[in-house]
């Protein structure tokens, strides 16, 4: 994920052991997606704001 911040470009990554995120659509001609920081956090920890749909849950290991 690449963030631009006054000083510069800021590069975002995360490995997900299992499941996946769920991108909002975005402009296809342009290839970029614009949204807010809350969006963006949510996105990044799974949260959906949509209550009817929801993603796979990583399952707990224990140690």
């Amino acid at each position: 994920l690449l963030h631009m911040e006054p000083g510069g470009l800021v590069i975002y990554s995360k490995l997900l052991e299992e499941g996946r995120f769920r991108v909002p659509s975005g402009n296809s001609q342009q290839g970029s997606i614009t949204m807010t920081w809350v969006d963006l956090v949510m996105m990044v920890e799974g949260i959906v704001s949509d209550p009817g749909a929801r993603l796979r849950r990583l399952k707990r290991v224990n140690y």
